[in-house]
């Protein structure tokens, strides 16, 4: 949305405050709402990235992700550019990518959750990536049930990808956080069951009825969000339960 479009500089502010719309720059916003979807957020980004690149790095996470828009646009490419776009630098990774580690959602190039975590791992400094960056990267491989180990595999296929060595320590730590944040979903789960065994025994409620009860109920919720982004887990390339529109790159 170019800011022309909006009436008025006050309207304009009191449109951001409110955070209807996320400024790029002086010139162009886009609606928060957008950034809720994952095809709203790829939406976004394929006005950003050049024909034939793909992106990857902190703004392929946002759109498997969302969070804050990143303040540089990576892309994997052959090509380089040097205009800016919305304020932001185009900075270019030529690695290679086999075709099974790009996805295409609607109109937008963009690398798949695996690989979008190695690149992420292999950037060489810290400014270069979001903070965090370990959690995020956790977060966005449980999200599509990927495993850490097939990011390493990646890995160890390409050795002379730059701060290789760092990068594998990296995804060994997102590793134990994964396992450490599983234990202790876990423990918690158990507490919870203890807790309602502790409270049946008082009031005498036959847990397996308030067990059946809640499945139900989680039942009634994924039928509710069966149509929300991915539907699933989505395996090795965060590929599968995407829809028609996402489309493996062959």
């Amino acid at each position: 949305m170019q800011i022309d479009d909006v009436t008025g500089d006050m309207g304009l502010e009191r449109l951001v405050e409110r955070k209807v719309l996320v400024r790029l720059d002086d010139t162009c916003a886009y609606p928060a709402s957008y950034a809720g979807t994952l095809y709203g957020r790829a939406s976004i980004a394929e006005q950003m990235v050049p024909f034939g690149a793909a992106a990857t790095g902190p703004l392929a996470l946002w759109v498997w992700q969302g969070g804050r828009f990143p303040g540089r646009v990576d892309v994997v490419s052959g090509s380089h550019f040097r205009a800016r776009v919305h304020g932001r630098q185009i900075v270019v990774h030529n690695r290679r990518t086999p075709p099974e580690q790009l996805m295409r959602l609607r109109q937008l190039l963009v690398t798949s959750p695996m690989r979008t975590a190695c690149d992420l791992a292999c950037m060489d400094l810290p400014g270069q990536r979001p903070s965090h960056t370990e959690a995020l990267i956790a977060r966005m491989l449980d999200s599509y049930g990927i495993k850490v180990s097939q990011c390493l595999k990646t890995l160890w296929e390409n050795p002379r990808w730059p701060n290789h060595g760092p990068a594998v320590r990296m995804l060994m730590n997102v590793e134990k956080r994964m396992l450490l944040d599983r234990q202790r979903q876990e423990l918690s789960e158990a507490e919870r069951t203890e807790r309602l065994t502790d409270t049946n025994d008082e009031t005498g409620i036959d847990i397996d009825t308030v067990v059946d009860i809640d499945i139900k109920k989680g039942d009634g919720m994924i039928n509710d969000t069966a149509d929300v982004e991915t539907g699933g887990a989505v395996g090795g390339s965060g590929f599968d339960g995407m829809g028609d529109d996402a489309e493996r790159i062959r």
